[in-house]
């Protein structure tokens, strides 16, 4: 029997997300941390929903091996996160390079980017592979054909040049240009298709177009990826709160996941997953320097 899998993506972004919303008064001034009475402020900055940990054990974390009094607040979706940048709620939106130059692309005036205050042994790039439920856990159902499949796919483009082709076409310079129109995944009889998580909140790696459709870089791998290892993908619509529900509850089979990359005193490239139980991931198919989103002053 041909085994079915669905794609998640998000069409909770409305064609407005990217116009602006609002706040025409003055900004408001960046916290340094520093209270008047020279007492230290906790500094709240925004992440899309961490599904390997909470919000307090990603603080812990945090301040435990950078010595900073920085606090993350968790959103389940790109919208709200910009909308409590825009309130104030938030000083900044930690996110990677592509995306920080697509939103101030697609809000001019509005935002500017900054290199985060990363300190010692914190990740300072995030890695996007793929993730699967965990082949070693059988009462998880995890496919180990599938997860050597996704990463033998992801070797032949990277060896074939089909990578760069389209980091190239979809993250260099996406807040200064156009990106190409959305492209229809392969439909190969007789293949096994696959349920794969998009969020649509990551743009330009995925986002939802005015029209609906689901577009960019990650809609483009999973063509050449299916083209590649002569498979099937549906997408299907979740939250980012929720993405890693619908993958261990069998409702899809395949999601997006970005890891923490660190880069040692040598150069070489370490990997920090925190991972939930039961999930693997591939190699890393793009890495890109971690940002943050800042108001325009």
């Amino acid at each position: 029997m041909r085994k079915q899998i669905v794609v998640i993506v998000s069409l909770a972004i409305a064609a407005s997300l990217f116009t602006g919303c609002g706040n025409s008064g003055e900004p408001k001034k960046e916290n340094t941390g520093l209270a008047a009475d020279g007492e230290v402020e906790d500094v709240y900055f925004g992440g899309l929903t961490m599904n390997g940990m909470t919000e307090d054990e990603f603080n812990s974390k945090l301040n435990a091996e950078s010595a900073t009094n920085y606090k993350i607040k968790y959103y389940d979706d790109l919208n709200t996160l910009l909308m409590a940048l825009d309130r104030g709620d938030i000083e900044n939106i930690w996110t990677n390079e592509a995306s920080a130059e697509y939103i101030i692309g697609h809000n001019e005036g509005k935002y500017d980017m900054k290199d985060p205050e990363i300190a010692e042994g914190i990740a300072s790039y995030f890695g996007y592979s793929m993730a699967t439920k965990a082949s070693n856990v059988e009462e998880a159902g995890g496919n180990v054909e599938l997860s050597l499949t996704l990463n033998e796919a992801i070797k032949g483009l990277q060896e074939d040049g089909t990578l760069d082709k389209l980091k190239a076409e979809y993250i260099d310079d996406s807040g200064s240009r156009e990106l190409p129109e959305p492209e229809a995944l392969p439909v190969i009889e007789g293949a096994d298709t696959y349920k794969v998580i998009i969020t649509g909140d990551v743009p330009p790696m995925d986002y939802v177009t005015a029209d609906g459709e689901a577009a960019g870089y990650n809609i483009a791998l999973l063509s050449a990826i299916s083209k590649k290892a002569n498979i099937n993908f549906e997408l299907v619509t979740s939250a980012t709160g929720s993405k890693v529900t619908a993958l261990q509850s069998g409702k899809a089979d395949i999601l997006f996941w970005a890891l923490g990359i660190k880069q040692g005193e040598d150069g070489e490239m370490s990997y920090d997953a925190d991972l939930p139980d039961g999930i693997t991931v591939t190699t890393p198919y793009l890495e890109i320097r971690q940002k943050v989103i800042i108001k325009a002053k």
